[in-house]
């Protein structure tokens, strides 16, 4: 099954527009060239105080390998400097259209 990893920033009201385009501004477009990238996703929640970052890969292995590429260090280094809560999980049962 799928392997995904999510980042998590709180802030204020205030503060959250420029953590999302400083988040937007990382080059997320480049995951689709990487091997085993399935989805990603910015989200904001309704109250506009979290901004979460859902990134869906193949496989764990898949994600460990984009962490030793260019474009996976760089993407890292770059999400680092807004200390963002991490969590890395393995999809267990997923439901699709």
């Amino acid at each position: 099954m799928a392997f995904v990893v999510m980042n998590s920033v709180r802030a204020s009201k205030e503060d959250l527009p420029t953590i999302v385009a400083d988040v937007q501004r990382l080059g997320l477009d480049l995951l689709r060239t990487q091997p085993g990238f399935r989805s990603a996703r910015l989200m904001v929640a309704e109250d506009e105080t979290e901004a979460t970052l859902i990134i869906e890969w193949t496989s764990r292995e898949h994600f460990l390998e984009y962490r030793q590429t260019e474009i996976g260090r760089g993407l890292v280094e770059g999400a680092m400097r807004l200390h963002p809560q991490i969590g890395f999980y393995n999809v267990v049962e997923a439901l699709e259209p």
